[in-house]
């Protein structure tokens, strides 16, 4: 198994399991120390992605609930785009035109979006 695939596993369990609250708190500090004001609707678009190589914005609403806009800011800030006067995003996550359909872009985790799931994975060990 891929350490990619066992990252993503792991994130996955962690996210399923409401018992785990211990390992819960080490990735949410983990997170903050990257970006002060993580919202929870910005955590749950990166871990999709990171579960969901390939995804799609379609994809994120459909499972998490959230609406289009929430999940195009969270990318955003994700991603590399500055949102409102910010600094650059966080590039964790990079964003590339689906080869059927060009309007529609495919969702994965950059380098360092893996480096920080890698992270996340061994906060869990």
């Amino acid at each position: 198994m891929s350490r990619n695939k066992c990252c993503r596993n792991k994130v996955q369990g962690l996210i399923m399991s409401t018992l785990n609250t211990r390992n819960l708190n080490r990735v949410i500090v983990y997170l903050f120390q990257h970006d002060k004001e993580m919202p929870l609707t910005r955590a749950s678009v990166l871990l999709h992605v990171a579960n969901n190589p390939d995804c799609l914005v379609r994809d994120i609403t459909k499972r998490t609930g959230l609406n289009q806009s929430t999940v195009a800011r969270s990318l955003a800030f994700l991603g590399d785009k500055p949102t409102r006067g910010e600094k650059a995003g966080l590039q964790w996550i990079a964003m590339t035109p689906d080869p059927e359909d060009p309007r529609r872009m495919r969702l994965n985790l950059t380098a360092k979006g893996e480096r920080l799931m890698a992270d996340i994975n061994d906060l869990m060990d």
